[in-house]
């Protein structure tokens, strides 16, 4: 037997209670004056005896009480047998669309238990139906969830997509063996087209195993393409900018930086310099760079603002919401090539937001074996044994038969 909240085995103290009240009892003696003896009689010795044995019931019984709650507080447990299948195989679902893997899924479906890496796992047929499965998969959620299976090991075959690897890898306590399977083929697909005036680039994604490429190409569009493909006005992104004091240096390198952002990604961007007076008349930008010690305006536009701070693990931090970003510290030009601010820019400004969610199904980049393994934790004693058996319920119950014997003999004894 083992308790989950053995802290409360120190109550057991208590006991020491009853047993102190009794024996100070015992101390204490009445002494009454009599006129005469005569005619007092001699005590019954075996009704005498009775009355002790009474008392010391009433002590057992209230000691009883006391440990049998402090029992039922530390929550006991009998260990106990997990009832598990010994293995457990987990394929994805887009994975059976292969003939000859479904053939073997199949056929281990007839031994072991099969399911799919979807979320509850629901358990393989051969009549599934795969448009009822989601593809929007999370491996290291789904990877958390297997610890629930009642399983003794689990076997999971999988695409090992890239994109299906959101967060941070886990520590768990049963081993995953992670079979990256899917043999993936170079593709390349039309997503979009960047409207530049008279010009059109079409965008292409190419994806293999190890990379995701944007390709982009000047051809004439035709009304087709432009109805079937998300489009993108090449319009000119303006940022204004508000630098005082000693953060004029940092609105320098920032102009810079954008400037190079213009070239790479052959977009127009129009950094305006302005003052806090101008601020409000000016046209509403796409990004608002706030260099000064005041409070920011009030504005719908994206602020990047400086606050530094020594602990922050990169250049641009997230702000209070999805509009706001901070500066957190001072730049110079080894800090900008270093810590790629020209890559963080460019995802405040997302100028292709549209193109990038369209090329997300696309991306089949992979992990190897050795990335996607998850890692072991270290697992307590208490984790091992949390699985045993609850026999609470049958303490309660002595606990309440007890307290009415004891409730009847105290009232018989009057105590």
């Amino acid at each position: 037997m083992f308790f989950l909240n053995p802290s409360f085995l120190w109550a057991l103290i208590g006991l020491g209670v009853p047993l102190a009240i009794h024996i100070w009892s015992k101390k204490q003696e009445k002494h009454i004056k009599v006129g005469s003896i005569k005619y007092l009689q001699e005590s019954d010795a075996q009704k005498s005896r009775s009355l002790k044995i009474n008392e010391i019931a009433l002590l057992l019984l209230r000691m009883l009480l006391i440990a049998l709650l402090v029992f039922i507080l530390s929550k006991p447990r009998l260990p106990g047998e997990k009832d598990s299948s010994s293995l457990t195989y987990i394929v994805e679902a887009s994975l059976l669309d292969s003939p000859n893997l479904k053939k073997l899924v199949d056929s281990l479906n007839q031994k072991k238990e099969v399911r799919l890496l979807e979320n509850n796992f629901p358990i393989y047929t051969e009549d599934y139906e795969s448009s009822d499965l989601k593809s929007d998969l999370d491996y290291w959620q789904l990877g958390r969830a297997m610890q629930n299976l009642n399983t003794d090991s689990i076997i999971v075959f999988t695409n090992a997509f890239l994109k299906h690897i959101k967060g941070k890898r886990p520590a768990l306590q049963n081993h995953i063996n992670w079979v990256p399977i899917g043999q993936v083929q170079p593709t390349t697909t039309l997503v979009g087209i960047i409207k530049r005036g008279v010009e059109n680039e079409l965008i292409s994604v190419s994806s293999t195993s190890n990379s995701l490429k944007f390709i982009k190409r000047k051809k004439e569009v035709n009304s087709t393409m432009t109805d079937s493909l998300p489009s993108i006005e090449a319009d000119t992104i303006r940022i204004n900018l508000v630098a005082e004091g000693k953060l004029n240096q940092e609105g320098r390198y920032l102009k810079m930086v954008f400037s190079a952002i213009a070239n790479y990604l052959n977009h127009p961007i129009e950094i305006n310099s302005v003052n806090k007076k101008e601020i409000l008349k000016s046209n509403s930008p796409e990004l608002l760079i706030w260099l000064s010690q005041d409070p920011v305006p009030e504005t719908t536009a994206k602020v990047l603002r400086f606050k530094e701070d020594a602990l922050a693990s990169s250049l641009i931090m997230k702000g209070e919401n999805d509009q706001d970003y901070i500066l957190t510290s001072a730049l110079n030009s080894e800090n900008i090539v270093n810590e790629r601010l020209g890559i963080e820019l460019i995802d405040i400004l997302k100028p292709y937001s549209s193109l990038e969610q369209a090329a997300m199904p696309l991306d089949e980049r992979v992990m190897g074996m050795d990335q996607l393994q998850t890692r072991l934790k270290k697992r307590s004693s208490l984790e091992l044994n949390q699985n045993g058996q609850d026999f609470s319920e049958y303490l309660w119950i002595g606990f309440f038969i007890l307290l009415c014997s004891e409730r009847l003999l105290s009232k018989h004894r009057k105590q």
